[in-house]
């Protein structure tokens, strides 16, 4: 979560901040445990219907992150 708050800024892609966070997460020793660990996305947007919002912080997703967006 640390990383991926000091990296969520305009002009990063939602793909390299998933890596950025997914790689401490194993590097922690959490792929066994973790979802996002084995590559399934760290994040979605926020709002009323989580899990339909976008961008997906996610492998794949190219969307620059823009400013204004949460």
């Amino acid at each position: 979560m640390e990383v991926g708050l000091r990296l969520a800024r305009p002009g990063i892609t939602a793909n390299a901040l998933n890596s950025a966070m997914q790689q401490v997460l194993v590097e922690r020793g959490f792929a066994r445990y973790s979802g996002e660990a084995m590559g399934r996305g760290t994040g979605h947007g926020t709002g009323m219907d989580p899990e339909e919002e976008l961008p997906w912080i996610g492998p794949g997703n190219t969307t620059v992150l823009q400013e204004d967006m949460v």
